[in-house]
Protein backbone atom coordinates (compact mmCIF):
# COMPACT_ATOMS: atom_id res chain seq x y z
CA UNK A 1 0.00 0.00 0.00
CA UNK A 2 1.53 3.26 -1.14
CA UNK A 3 2.41 5.71 1.62
CA UNK A 4 1.24 9.21 1.90
CA UNK A 5 3.43 12.19 1.63
CA UNK A 6 1.89 15.63 2.65
CA UNK A 7 3.09 19.26 2.66
CA UNK A 8 5.71 20.07 5.15
CA UNK A 9 4.73 23.74 4.72
CA UNK A 10 2.44 25.97 2.63
CA UNK A 11 3.29 27.08 -0.88
CA UNK A 12 4.21 26.14 -4.55
CA UNK A 13 4.89 22.08 -5.24
CA UNK A 14 7.65 21.90 -7.89
CA UNK A 15 9.69 19.04 -8.98
CA UNK A 16 13.01 18.32 -7.53
CA UNK A 17 14.43 19.32 -11.00
CA UNK A 18 13.76 22.92 -10.73
CA UNK A 19 15.93 23.15 -7.29
CA UNK A 20 18.53 25.71 -7.56
CA UNK A 21 21.12 23.38 -6.36
CA UNK A 22 22.59 20.93 -8.60
CA UNK A 23 22.84 18.54 -6.21
CA UNK A 24 19.31 18.07 -5.91
CA UNK A 25 18.16 19.28 -9.04
CA UNK A 26 19.93 16.02 -10.70
CA UNK A 27 18.63 13.66 -8.00
CA UNK A 28 22.20 12.91 -7.00
CA UNK A 29 20.63 12.11 -3.36
CA UNK A 30 17.40 10.57 -4.64
CA UNK A 31 14.04 11.87 -6.16
CA UNK A 32 12.08 14.30 -4.57
CA UNK A 33 9.59 17.06 -4.38
CA UNK A 34 10.61 21.16 -3.76
CA UNK A 35 8.08 23.50 -2.29
CA UNK A 36 8.81 27.20 -2.63
CA UNK A 37 7.33 28.14 1.36
CA UNK A 38 4.81 31.13 1.94
CA UNK A 39 5.44 30.15 5.83
CA UNK A 40 8.16 30.05 8.13
CA UNK A 41 7.05 26.90 10.05
CA UNK A 42 8.02 23.11 8.91
CA UNK A 43 5.66 20.19 9.54
CA UNK A 44 6.35 16.37 9.44
CA UNK A 45 5.36 15.47 5.86
CA UNK A 46 5.02 11.52 7.29
CA UNK A 47 4.82 9.72 10.70
CA UNK A 48 7.54 8.41 11.96
CA UNK A 49 10.88 8.84 13.50
CA UNK A 50 13.12 11.37 13.28
CA UNK A 51 16.66 10.79 12.93
CA UNK A 52 19.48 12.75 11.95
CA UNK A 53 18.54 15.97 12.89
CA UNK A 54 21.48 17.93 12.01
CA UNK A 55 23.49 20.72 14.67
CA UNK A 56 22.64 23.64 11.80
CA UNK A 57 19.21 22.33 12.17
CA UNK A 58 18.83 22.80 8.16
CA UNK A 59 18.11 19.40 8.08
CA UNK A 60 16.67 16.44 9.24
CA UNK A 61 16.13 12.59 8.08
CA UNK A 62 12.79 10.31 9.18
CA UNK A 63 12.28 7.04 8.82
CA UNK A 64 8.88 6.64 8.38
CA UNK A 65 6.63 4.01 9.99
CA UNK A 66 6.06 2.49 6.73
CA UNK A 67 10.09 1.88 6.14
CA UNK A 68 10.86 4.30 3.96
CA UNK A 69 13.58 7.41 4.82
CA UNK A 70 12.98 11.30 3.95
CA UNK A 71 15.91 13.80 3.84
CA UNK A 72 13.96 16.78 4.77
CA UNK A 73 16.13 19.75 3.79
CA UNK A 74 15.17 23.51 4.53
CA UNK A 75 16.88 26.08 2.49
CA UNK A 76 19.85 26.14 -0.14
CA UNK A 77 23.39 26.34 1.56
CA UNK A 78 21.56 27.28 4.81
CA UNK A 79 23.95 24.73 6.75
CA UNK A 80 26.78 28.14 6.55
CA UNK A 81 24.28 30.37 9.24
CA UNK A 82 24.68 27.51 11.68
CA UNK A 83 21.20 27.05 12.81
CA UNK A 84 20.41 30.83 13.18
CA UNK A 85 17.56 31.38 11.31
CA UNK A 86 16.16 28.13 12.59
CA UNK A 87 14.61 26.78 15.67
CA UNK A 88 13.78 22.86 16.53
CA UNK A 89 10.05 21.57 17.74
CA UNK A 90 11.89 18.10 17.46
CA UNK A 91 14.79 16.08 18.52
CA UNK A 92 16.57 13.03 17.33
CA UNK A 93 14.59 9.59 18.16
CA UNK A 94 11.03 11.41 18.53
CA UNK A 95 8.04 9.85 16.93
CA UNK A 96 6.11 12.22 14.80
CA UNK A 97 2.66 12.48 12.92
CA UNK A 98 1.62 14.19 10.01
CA UNK A 99 1.20 17.21 10.39
CA UNK A 100 3.58 17.97 13.69
CA UNK A 101 5.43 21.03 13.86
CA UNK A 102 9.43 20.10 13.18
CA UNK A 103 11.25 23.21 12.85
CA UNK A 104 10.88 26.96 12.45
CA UNK A 105 12.81 28.40 9.42
CA UNK A 106 13.14 32.21 8.97
CA UNK A 107 13.12 32.70 5.66
CA UNK A 108 13.65 36.28 5.13
CA UNK A 109 17.08 36.17 7.45
CA UNK A 110 17.98 32.64 4.53
CA UNK A 111 16.66 35.18 1.85
CA UNK A 112 18.37 38.18 3.34
CA UNK A 113 21.65 36.72 3.50
CA UNK A 114 21.40 35.66 -0.31
CA UNK A 115 20.43 31.63 0.38
CA UNK A 116 16.77 30.26 -1.47
CA UNK A 117 14.95 29.28 1.05
CA UNK A 118 12.81 26.68 -0.56
CA UNK A 119 11.95 23.23 1.26
CA UNK A 120 12.90 19.59 -0.07
CA UNK A 121 12.12 16.51 0.25
CA UNK A 122 14.40 13.66 -0.99
CA UNK A 123 13.68 9.72 -0.83
CA UNK A 124 17.36 8.74 -0.67
CA UNK A 125 18.12 4.95 -1.30
CA UNK A 126 14.61 3.99 -2.76
CA UNK A 127 13.52 2.31 -5.67
CA UNK A 128 10.20 2.57 -5.41
CA UNK A 129 7.72 4.65 -7.62
CA UNK A 130 6.71 8.30 -6.77
CA UNK A 131 3.68 9.76 -7.68
CA UNK A 132 3.79 13.10 -7.33
CA UNK A 133 0.41 15.66 -7.87
CA UNK A 134 0.59 17.83 -10.34
CA UNK A 135 3.52 20.71 -10.17
CA UNK A 136 3.58 24.29 -10.45
CA UNK A 137 0.29 24.01 -7.73
CA UNK A 138 -0.28 25.91 -4.83
CA UNK A 139 -0.96 23.60 -1.81
CA UNK A 140 -1.67 24.24 1.95
CA UNK A 141 0.67 22.74 4.15
CA UNK A 142 -0.87 19.13 5.46
CA UNK A 143 -1.98 18.17 2.05
CA UNK A 144 -1.39 14.99 0.55
CA UNK A 145 1.12 15.95 -2.46
CA UNK A 146 2.54 12.75 -3.05
CA UNK A 147 2.33 8.61 -2.95
CA UNK A 148 5.20 6.68 -2.50
CA UNK A 149 5.53 2.73 -3.12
Amino acid sequence: MPEEIYAPVSGVVKDITSSTDDVFAQKILGDGILVEPNSDYIYSPVSGTVQGLQQTLHALTIKTDAGNNLLLHCGIDTVEMNGKPFKSFVKNGDHVDVGDKLLRMNRKEVTDAGHSDEILMIFPETSKKIEKQEKDKEASSRQIIAEIG
